[in-house]
């Protein structure tokens, strides 16, 4: 577990944000101390009544904070740790639509293409592409979506997982080249004790809120069996089953 503390907080002369001043202690659950580390982070301001917003890091609670984007309570209540929901804090139906992203650089994406051993000319060879491809540019290799998407939702599901259980039923209905920005949404769909099934979806240049808000549950619809209605922003979708650690 984990247990965090606010050294000092640096506001900036703008009034808008502020540099948080952090130490972390990681125990295991005897208590003894593995790991202690400090970390500076630059966080946007915000009022909670009379507090300032980030004086939530301080171990007091984390209630929501206006400007900050609004989160499900399970999120929210996430342990002393603030690793994410344990098992007992997912409700089948639940829908995370998490808000950060990622932009793929266009280097990137071939270098690990190449780490991989992925040798086939349509991620990274521009003259291949525009002569002998439909897509007319280099693409970025599928498995990479998928494990970028996956990491997105980990930021807020799985700091309590113990291990992957399973990935299936996954298609990648759309490409993505370089310079796209991945999203990530999750839709929990069955909870075993401890193992705990999400429908996993991936959508580019736009946020999982705002597909999620236009589309509803058709956006965790199996995509490749819709005859009509398909969704040119989903990039990938699975079934993911964690194990998760329940709460003592």
């Amino acid at each position: 577990r984990a247990r965090s503390t606010v050294l000092g907080v640096k506001p900036a002369s703008s009034g808008d944000k502020g540099v948080v001043h952090v130490r972390t202690i990681l125990e295991n659950d005897k208590g003894a101390v593995l790991c202690v580390f400090e970390r500076k982070a630059l966080s946007r301001a915000g009022k909670l009544g009379d507090r300032p917003a980030w004086a939530a890091a301080s171990g007091e609670g984390t209630p929501d904070v206006k400007g900050f984007p609004s989160v499900p309570k399970a999120l929210r209540d996430s342990g002393k740790g603030g690793f994410g929901p344990y098992a007992g804090d997912f409700e089948v139906g639940q829908v995370f639509t998490h808000a950060i992203g990622k932009t793929v650089g266009e280097s990137e994406h071939m270098q690990l293409t190449a780490l991989v051993r992925n040798s086939h000319p349509l991620h990274f060879d521009e003259v291949y592409c525009k002569e002998s491809s439909f897509t007319k540019q280099r693409v970025v290799y599928g498995g990479l979506v998928l494990s970028w998407v996956a990491t997105l939702a980990s930021r807020d599901l799985a700091g309590r997982a113990l291990w992957e259980a399973g990935l299936d039923a996954g298609a990648h209905p759309n490409g993505v080249v370089g310079g796209d920005t991945l999203y990530a949404a999750s839709k929990v769909v069955a909870i075993d004790g401890d193992k705990v099934t999400f429908r996993l979806v991936g959508v580019k240049n736009r946020t999982s809120a705002s597909a999620y808000a236009e589309h509803g549950d058709a956006l965790f619809a199996d995509e490749l069996s819709k005859k009509d209605g398909k969704l040119k922003e989903k990039v990938v979708e699975i079934t993911r089953t964690l194990y998760v650690r329940r709460r003592k």
